[in-house]
């Protein structure tokens, strides 16, 4: 998508001088990178990265809302997903995928940082199946400041 902004801007300078009759002027990459994130964050426009995590005893998830909203996780063991810090924008999605390894393994949601549908019958704790990815898409709620469930998908093998 940067490229694609970068590419247009470029195109435009140079069509101003008539193609390729004028020398265009040097554009400062630094400076044109600079106003672009400032508008990615003026609009809350986030690029996609996927982080991959694994996990080797029971651990604390806790991830950062703002720069992740893929998350890979292999489970050696079981963990708890903790509220996702600098969570500033409502309705922001991260999907959460995990794949257990050498034996099934417990995934907890501690209440009430993760709200699960009363007409759900997933509770806080998964167990992800040894040998399977679940995946779990949650989204935050700014109003009452915690992660809704949004899904729950259990059973992909590998």
């Amino acid at each position: 998508m940067k490229l694609l902004i970068i590419s247009t801007i470029l195109l435009a300078t140079l069509n101003c001088f008539g193609g390729s009759t004028m020398t265009p002027p040097i554009v400062d990459v630094t400076a044109l990178n600079t106003k672009i994130t400032a508008l990615e964050q003026a609009t809350n426009v986030i690029w996609s990265a996927m982080t991959s995590k694994t996990y080797a005893s029971t651990t604390n998830i806790v991830v950062d809302a703002m720069a992740q909203n893929e998350i890979l996780v292999t489970l050696t063991n079981d963990t708890t997903v903790l509220m996702p810090t600098n969570a500033v924008v409502d309705g922001r999605s991260i999907k959460w995928r995990f794949y257990a390894s050498g034996g099934d393994r417990l995934v907890e949601w501690p209440k009430p940082d993760f709200r699960i549908p009363t007409s759900s019958s997933m509770t806080n704790l998964i167990v992800v199946s040894n040998e399977t990815y679940s995946v779990f898409v949650t989204e935050y709620a700014a109003p009452t400041t915690n992660w809704l469930m949004q899904a729950y998908i259990w059973g992909y093998e590998k």
